[in-house]
């Protein structure tokens, strides 16, 4: 009967399984499960309770929806799509793999957006929540309420009461239980009254909660001993500390930060110490890069002094003395060893004489050795005093070298320094013979030189008036020239802008056309390629559907084929087991009853030596010996009895065995139905992505060639935006 009812279930999930349009449900099996509490077992189950345990059994789930526009994360997009045979565009091919990209990190970035919004609703939840219930929000401990034995034994009761039937699921009525219901009674719970551990779990939570003074107090202090009463302060404006940490500043010139009283300010940045040091090392190394300077402002001395070691600030004032001084005004010690500059405080500007520290002299004029005794022969204006001395007839005098000029009277000189002598012949007073006649013609030559420097002068003069004027003549002739010059410059160069701005439109309208047609070829193409790209999808679709039931075919069949082998040989082992069962029963019986054969022949033998030469003695004999046999016979009617138990109750075993084996073969076919349906639920919803997945990809390739179109006809320049100023003002 069993074999029967197996081969037509069989038959009915295998044309269910097979068929290629119509989905396995499990509706399809109403009949054979439309009780879930009944199954192949259940009767054999229900008369031997507490042999065997039932098998858990799941609930079918129903089939899920597939949403119309599915879940975009939970597939990826179809390779079809990243295809592009038979095209040569490098912008359609770069077009077609950009937009894949685009789109992916679209919806990536849209479901990041979702699920931050998810977490970020949740978390204001669970905020409002913590706002309603303050108890459980704020930092204070949780004190429990006492309540009265009596009322909370009244309350366990009617919790127990209220509660118990609906944990009737909880547990069956299987070996062992003392209940008739199968269910499961909680005892009821008495209240503590007692408040032996309340105080310790409240002052555990105020350890968790604040910050002890002794964190570590050893095993026999009490955690009141180890805290310091005194320094435990509510926190209020007045006691809370206000201080803030240092505030980070960046070297400008290593870029590290530093806390900002470490640094030295210079006037735009901050420098760390030992970057300023080097600052200031290198401008005094480099007149180049002195003085030193901070984003081209000066770093104040004060500063500078304020920051550097004693010797780096020695070198530095000898730096600011020297290198403060222009090039052209500094004087170096002319000794070839020394060198050494000179400083200002060690020049006599009336000698004109710098002495270095080395005590060596130097010319302030020709920066050479100094002169003793003498004037620099390079002093310039000492040459033009010369020169004017001459002109206007003035006389050194022999002693002291100075210049002295005749007003008139005779030729009889008197110097400031007391020397006397005669302006003619610059000989001592009345040593020579000069007369009034050589003084006068010496004046007259003085005159002369003077008149002709007066002379020479004015013509110079007017030589430059005129050369300015033909200058100036020359220079408006130019200007007239290059202003008539400029105009016609202007002129034609309006007329080449003109000429060629109008060949700008031209060439931009020409290479607008030239983007629009090549930009509908495009469309065209790439329209060609979406129908193909669909047609491919569609095509994989269709043969994964194919090999999706062949599949289900390939793997229902076999797994029916593989049941029906585990059938046959269940039912081979089964028969095996009750003849084996029967056979040592009967071996049993046959060693019986040779076992009580010989117990009677021996009995005989026995009784024949008790009652040999009695009066009666076979009648006594077969008297007892029928009484002998009764009670053999009683046994073995008992025995009889045992075994037909034992081998119903084995004959049931086997039965229940082999039920729980149906069961799980009915259990792994609908599990393995339930596989293929939720891998045909699977590939429906893989369809709708892959659409999906489709449109938008679509979509983002059409924008994406607008853009470029768009981008394209813009570039044109001038011509362009001039074209585009036409349109709109058509």
């Amino acid at each position: 009967m069993a074999s029967e009812v197996w081969s037509e279930v069989m038959d009915s999930e295998l044309k269910a399984a097979t068929s290629a349009t119509t989905l396995i449900t499990p509706g399809d099996f109403i009949d054979f499960y439309g009780d879930p509490s009944n199954t192949v077992s259940t009767t054999t189950q229900r008369q031997w309770k507490g042999k065997g345990r039932l098998i858990p059994r799941k609930a079918i789930p129903p089939p899920a929806k597939v949403d119309t526009q599915g879940d975009l994360t939970k597939y990826d997009i179809p390779d079809a799509l990243a295809s592009h045979p038979a095209i040569d565009s490098e912008l359609l091919i770069e077009v077609v793999t950009s937009s894949i990209e685009r789109v992916r990190a679209r919806v990536t970035e849209e479901e990041t957006l979702k699920r931050e919004q998810s977490i970020s609703r949740r978390q204001r939840e669970e905020q409002d929540g913590e706002q309603l219930n303050p108890e459980t929000s704020n930092g204070e401990p949780y004190l429990p309420i006492n309540i009265p034995e009596k009322r909370l034994a009244t309350g366990a009761e009617a919790e127990t009461n209220s509660y118990v039937p609906n944990r009737a699921f909880l547990s069956t009525n299987g070996e062992g239980s003392s209940t008739g219901a199968g269910l499961i009674l909680f005892p009821q719970v008495k209240a503590r009254t007692g408040t032996k551990f309340k105080l310790s779990r409240l002052f555990k939570r105020r350890e968790e909660k604040k910050t002890v003074i002794n964190p570590s107090p050893s095993p026999q202090t009490s955690y009141w001993e180890s805290v310091d009463t005194s320094t435990l302060k509510t926190p209020t404006p007045n006691n809370v500390n206000l201080a803030k940490p240092p505030q980070l500043v960046e070297c400008v010139s290593c870029l590290d930060d530093f806390p900002d009283t470490l640094t030295i300010k210079a006037p735009c940045h901050n420098y760390c110490p030992e970057c300023f040091e080097r600052l200031i090392v290198a401008a005094c190394q480099n007149e180049q890069q002195w003085p030193p300077k901070c984003c081209l402002n000066d770093i104040p001395a004060q500063t500078i002094s304020a920051h550097i070691p004693k010797t780096l600030a020695k070198t530095y004032k000898a730096r600011s003395a020297e290198w403060g001084i222009p090039i052209s005004d500094r004087i170096y010690c002319a000794h070839p060893n020394c060198s050494l500059f000179v400083a200002p405080d060690r020049i006599d500007r009336a000698t004109r004489v710098a002495r270095c520290t080395a005590r060596h002299t130097t010319c302030t004029i020709c920066r050479d050795p100094a002169h003793p005794n003498a004037e620099c022969p390079r002093d310039r204006d000492l040459e033009l005093t010369e020169a004017l001395a001459e002109e206007q007839g003035w006389v050194r005098c022999a002693q002291c070298r100075a210049f002295v000029e005749h007003r008139e009277a005779c030729g009889h000189m008197t110097c400031r320094c007391g020397y006397q002598f005669c302006y003619v012949c610059n000989a001592v007073w009345k040593t020579c013979a000069c007369t009034q006649d050589a003084l006068r013609r010496k004046k007259s030559l003085a005159d002369t030189r003077q008149r002709e420097r007066q002379v020479r002068e004015t013509q110079e003069d007017e030589e430059i008036r005129e050369a300015l004027r033909q200058i100036a003549e020359f220079e408006r002739e130019e200007a007239l020239k290059a202003e008539m010059l400029r105009q016609e410059t202007l002129r034609q160069e309006d007329e080449r802008r003109q000429r060629e701005l109008e060949e700008r439109v031209r060439l931009e309208s020409l290479r607008r056309s030239e983007v629009e047609k090549r930009y509908a070829e495009f469309r065209v193409v790439l329209a060609d390629l979406h129908t193909l790209q669909r047609e491919w999808i569609e095509n994989n679709q269709v043969q994964a559907i194919k090999l999706l039931d062949v599949d289900i075919t390939a793997s229902v069949r076999a797994l029916v084929l593989k049941h029906e082998t585990e059938r046959a040989q269940l039912d081979i082992e089964a028969a095996e087991k009750i003849r084996a069962k029967e056979a040592a029963f009967a071996k049993d019986f046959a060693i019986r009853v040779a076992a009580e054969t010989a117990l009677e022949n021996t009995h005989l033998a026995n009784l024949n030596e008790v009652y040999a030469g009695k009066r009666g003695c076979e009648e006594r004999v077969a008297h007892e010996i029928r009484r002998y046999r009764r009670q053999l016979d009683s046994g073995w009617r008992v025995w009889q009895k045992w075994r037909d138990t034992d081998t119903a109750a084995h004959r049931v075993r086997v039965e229940e065995e082999r039920a729980i084996a149906d069961e799980l073969m009915v259990c792994a076919m609908q599990r393995h139905k339930d596989g293929l349906e939720e891998r045909k639920r699977d590939l429906a919803a893989r369809k709708v992505v892959e659409w999906r997945w489709v449109e938008l990809v679509v979509e983002e390739r059409e924008r994406m060639l607008d853009e470029l179109e768009i981008e394209e006809l813009d570039n044109g320049g001038e011509a362009a935006s001039l074209f585009a100023s036409s349109e709109e003002a058509e």
